[in-house]
């Protein structure tokens, strides 16, 4: 009798394409070698060094965009070249500073101009005042003109002749400075600001130089003063050094001050000046009173077109109708043509001169009689 037959396995191994034969079952019996029978299998793992090199990548990732963030911070808001004009008051901190900044859109960021502040050492150091900026300006810029206190200025012109009273109109008119300290400054605090630039003078009148400053809307008005009286020493004790030294006039500095005053409102005319300085030179080398109508305008606080016979009347030592000499200090601050004319006036007999009121001009005369006749020719008579 056959012998039976044993059952055969057959097993299919993944990867190796062969099959095999198994002589004997798997323990577990029937289905033991069947697919769903199968264990499953177990998730990947990734080697170590794809992990720290995943991580290095993120770190360079966040780096460049810390950096780019960093770096758009630092440029300018636009390419708009407009002025925006932005008031810094005294005692605030560099955060009050940011945050207006921030709110006008001239930076981008407050952290990152706090922190360009910082690094720069700009950050003690911010002045206050009224600055010109832009939106085209970097952080690094606006921080570098705060630092310097690169403040606005208001270019004003002081012209020859004014007094100080004039002077403080003007510059009150350019909202700068209170007039009536700056009159109390210049006419009675001179001694001390003064003598600092060679003019030891408690009443600077005269001495406050007319020329065209560049003023700050911050400045006040003892800083006015001594701007004016520094150019003073500049220009005329300096500037006109050897002028002084070889003057012809017989004056001393001071009494020349007084003199190219009295020429710079009394002159209409350029090349009249060092005539006009002649006549009242020789007028004061002959004893005669200087009867200059602009001290007694000066006299009266104000200027006229016409002097009546009751003004030159007034009590005051600067009128020249009553008193000899030369009245006790400058009418004015004369100009650097007029000192001039006051250090060598021109060599001449005159003795008088009248304003012809429609060319400008003025009729000089040597005697008194010649004046009368030249005061009836303008006049019309």
């Amino acid at each position: 009798m056959a012998r039976a037959l044993r059952p055969v396995s057959i097993l299919y191994f993944k990867g190796w394409g062969c099959m095999a034969e198994s002589g004997s079952e798997r323990p577990g019996g029937e289905g033991a070698g069947a697919e769903g029978a199968r264990s499953p299998e177990a998730p990947a793992v990734p080697p170590r060094w794809e992990w720290r090199l995943t991580k290095v990548l993120l770190f360079l990732t966040a780096l460049a965009a810390f950096a780019y963030a960093g770096m758009w911070s630092l440029m300018p808001v636009s390419r708009e070249e407009k002025t925006v004009i932005v008031e810094i008051p005294r005692n605030w901190g560099v955060r009050q500073i940011a945050g207006r900044l921030k709110r006008l859109g001239l930076i981008r960021s407050e952290w990152t101009f706090l922190l360009a502040g910082r690094i720069l050492g700009d950050w003690r150091h911010l002045k206050a005042g009224e600055y010109e900026l832009s939106p085209s300006l970097t952080p690094v810029q606006i921080l570098d003109k705060l630092a310097r206190g690169d403040v606005r200025a208001y270019w004003v012109t002081i012209p020859e002749g004014a007094t100080i009273k004039e002077i403080a109109r003007i510059f009150h008119r350019m909202q700068l400075g209170d007039p009536t300290r700056f009159i109390a400054i210049a006419s009675r605090g001179g001694l001390r600001l003064g003598a600092d630039y060679g003019v030891p003078r408690r009443n600077l009148e005269g001495y406050l130089f007319p020329d065209t400053y560049k003023v700050p809307r911050d400045i006040d008005e003892r800083q006015l003063v001594r701007a004016m009286v520094r150019s003073f020493q500049r220009e005329v004790l300096q500037g006109l050094a050897d002028e002084i030294r070889n003057r012809t006039n017989g004056l001393s500095v001071e009494e020349t001050v007084v003199l190219a005053s009295l020429v710079e409102r009394e002159a209409r005319l350029p090349e009249e000046r060092a005539r006009i300085a002649g006549v009242l030179t020789n007028r004061l080398r002959r004893g005669m009173k200087l009867e200059c109508d602009a001290t007694v305008q000066y006299a009266l606080g104000k200027t006229k077109a016409r002097l009546l016979y009751k003004d030159l009347q007034i009590e005051s030592p600067y009128n020249t109708y009553r008193h000899r000499g030369l009245p006790p200090g400058p009418i004015g601050s004369p100009g650097l043509a007029s000192l001039r004319a006051a250090l060598n006036p021109e060599r001449h007999d005159y003795l008088f001169y009248v304003a012809d009121g429609k060319t400008g001009r003025h009729l000089f005369s040597r005697t008194f009689d010649e004046h009368r006749a030249a005061i009836r020719k303008v006049r019309g008579g």
